[in-house]
């Protein structure tokens, strides 16, 4: 794992772009990511990726991501949760 970042870092050294470098390291390597959404799309995000349908590693992703909102909005998400689901988004 040692030798994966030490190279990532040198293609980084070499001018090679974070998101193209990283493919040297394979999937056990935890990513940090930020990202902004107005509330409106967030709200779609939830409705279709807790969808039961949705893929289990995306339903997952969204039920932590309205845990977050959650603990901002409460009031807000109490009220999206109560509305019929053909009134949501």
């Amino acid at each position: 794992m040692k030798l994966e970042i030490r190279e990532y870092e040198e293609l980084l050294n070499y001018g090679v772009k974070p998101e193209v470098a990283r493919e040297i390291m394979g999937t056990g390597f935890y990513t940090t990511f930020y990202f902004s959404m107005d509330l409106k799309n967030l709200l779609h995000f939830l409705k279709l990726r807790k969808h039961e349908d949705a893929q289990k590693e995306i339903q997952e992703y969204a039920n932590a991501i309205e845990l977050l909102v959650e603990e901002k909005l409460p009031i807000f998400m109490k009220k999206w949760r109560n509305l019929d689901d053909s009134k949501r988004n």
